[in-house]
């Protein structure tokens, strides 16, 4: 669920065992390293009720990287997301938004998987951050399943393109119902998801 990257599976895990990958970008490889760094974070986190912004900012921190500019911050400038024959603008966000936005998620009712996925696509929505937003969506994501033991989310490659095209379509519309449906049908994976 990584745009941009076209690595294949072989070439990834060879990258994660350090060796040497011909023809990779070196700024590939840094994404690829970043994620292993953000995930491995997210895996330390053992508390679902624990789960704030603070976290968010600190996935986000490790899926740019610590010397990205504004890694880890919320932005505040404007950011344009193209989408097909058209561009998305999300308002810019205040920190205080996007605590109060994390603090609501994370207080409701709902299961974890639900909590997850609401976080995940409505952090993509929202654009906190210059750069890394669906990245750090779905790290942040997952953290919560891995902190309540119920797997973790993952878009299967075949339906990344599919996806694409129902992302583009809720950040239009804001209405996330099947969108949510279907990641929880087709891209929840583990034990008890």
């Amino acid at each position: 669920m990584f745009e941009h990257l076209t690595l294949q599976y072989s070439e990834v895990e060879s990258i994660l065992k350090d060796q040497y990958v011909p023809d990779i970008k070196p700024s590939e490889i840094q994404v690829i390293l970043n994620l292993r760094d953000a995930y491995q974070y997210a895996a330390t986190i053992n508390n679902v009720t624990d789960f704030s912004l603070t976290n968010v900012l600190e996935i986000n921190l490790l899926v740019k990287g610590a010397r990205a500019q504004d890694a880890g911050q919320i932005r505040t400038t404007d950011v344009i997301v193209p989408l097909t024959n058209e561009t998305y603008q999300p308002p810019i966000p205040n920190e205080a938004q996007v605590q109060k936005l994390v603090t609501n998620i994370m207080s409701d009712t709902t299961t974890t998987t639900d909590k997850a996925l609401t976080l995940m696509l409505t952090l993509s929505r929202m654009q906190p951050f210059m750069d890394g937003n669906k990245r750090t969506a779905i790290v942040a994501a997952s953290a919560l399943m891995f902190a309540d033991k119920r797997g973790l989310i993952a878009i299967p490659e075949d339906k990344l393109h599919w996806y694409s095209w129902q992302l583009t379509k809720y950040y239009r519309s804001d209405n996330m119902q099947p969108l949510k449906q279907w990641l929880a049908d087709n891209a929840v994976f583990g034990i008890n998801a």
